[in-house]
């Protein structure tokens, strides 16, 4: 990578990663229920 920083991709994985995280800790929070 040459320590070449791209902001925009990680702002996409950000956003994907609180985005599934979001999604599993719901469905094990409505399994649970």
């Amino acid at each position: 990578m040459g320590g070449i920083h791209m902001p925009i991709v990680d702002a996409i994985l950000l956003g994907a990663v609180l985005y599934f995280g979001g999604l599993f800790t719901r469905t094990v929070m409505k399994d649970e229920s």
